[in-house]
């Protein structure tokens, strides 16, 4: 039985080193490429966070999405732990009490980053309010941000999870709205 348990811990621990393996080779591409805009602040708050509660980590499906070769890893967990709150974290780990309550606080943490990511996005564009103009659905989110998110939990204040997901979809490939906001 004692093994079975230090078998489980690594393997516990090891997922969590891929999660950090995965976002570091992000932070690598953004370092070879000197980038040091909003998606660079964005991966460095998320390894924060998951160097700060190591034993949480992604479900296997988020894992391999945001262990993509190339892929925009910090968006894509940003993204799950936005929309699917509940779903984005391996369920193994959440029975334990202490894991509940750093999950719980770590979403809280990832709504925080979402908004200062949506807030540094629109602050590196080439325009005021590109991003408000592109995303059909973000200047409605902005104002309910702005005039509620201090009266109002925050989870409360987000549209419904499939409109959510669209809305987040759309912030997929930044430069592309940049590019659209310099053409018009």
């Amino acid at each position: 039985m004692l093994i079975l348990l230090i078998i489980l811990n690594f393997s516990s621990l090891a997922k969590s080193k891929e999660v950090l393996k995965c976002l570091g080779q992000e932070e690598l591409r953004y370092h070879n490429e000197k980038y040091t805009g909003a998606k660079y602040q964005l991966n460095q708050r998320l390894i924060s966070l998951f160097l700060q509660v190591p034993k949480l980590q992604p479900n296997n499906s988020t894992l391999m999405r945001i262990c993509y070769p190339g892929a925009f890893s910090s968006w894509i967990l940003l993204k799950e732990m936005v929309v699917s709150p509940d779903e984005w974290a391996n369920e193994e780990l959440l029975d334990e009490e202490l894991i509940k309550s750093l999950h719980q606080e770590l979403n809280a943490q990832a709504l925080k980053t979402f908004i200062s990511y949506i807030s540094l996005l629109q602050s590196n564009a080439p325009t005021p309010h590109c991003i408000e103009k592109k995303v059909p659905g973000m200047s409605e989110f902005f104002v309910k941000i702005k005039y509620l998110q201090d009266e109002i939990e925050m989870r409360k204040i987000l549209p419904p999870k499939r409109e959510l997901r669209s809305l987040l979809d759309k912030l997929d490939h930044p430069l592309k709205l940049y590019q659209a906001c310099q053409e018009n």
